[in-house]
């Protein structure tokens, strides 16, 4: 039966070394878990440092982006005035060429009524000019006849002063 003490401490050193290995295993896992833990709190770190770098960079950005946001907003109410002072002067100019257009409108009814006085004066001044054509030629048919009437006259008072003169001889020939 010495055998079966053997058994008891078998037995008894079984749960021992069990424990013991257990233990070991435990340890394993305490010391897997302490680097997992270090590699996750390192990770944790890093990622904060990252995160914060980030917010950083958010926080830059957000700063750029107000101030091209006022930038944009300063440079539109700039083009704003622009567009306002340029559609203020369109107007201005699209009177302007409305008035023109107007006064162009009226010149050339001025220039079409003057342009149908000056056919009217053309019509007036040809018959005038045929008038004073006329009024020459008989101005000078009127010093022939005049001329003639003249120098009929003229041979009429001969002619008579030749038969008076002749009736006279006439008479003094008769007494």
């Amino acid at each position: 039966m010495p055998p079966k003490k053997d058994d008891k401490k078998e037995a008894q050193a079984e749960p021992a070394d069990k424990l013991q290995a257990e233990l070991a295993a435990l340890q394993g896992v305490k010391q897997d878990l302490e680097l997992g833990h270090a590699i996750l709190v390192d990770k944790l770190k890093q990622s904060k440092a990252e995160n914060d770098r980030l917010l950083q960079e958010v926080d830059n950005l957000k700063a750029r982006i107000g101030n091209a946001t006022q930038d944009y907003v300063d440079i539109l109410q700039h083009r704003e005035e622009q567009i306002k002072l340029a559609e203020v002067r369109n107007n201005a100019l699209q009177q302007q060429v409305e008035r023109l257009q107007a006064e162009i409108g009226q010149c050339n009814e001025e220039f079409a009524r003057l342009k149908e006085d000056n056919n009217k004066q053309a019509e007036k001044l040809d018959t005038a000019s045929s008038l004073l054509s006329d009024k020459e030629r008989l101005e000078e048919t009127v010093r022939k006849q005049h001329d003639l009437i003249d120098q009929r006259g003229a041979e009429i008072k001969a002619a008579r002063a030749q038969i008076e003169a002749k009736e006279q001889a006439l008479d003094k020939a008769r007494y």
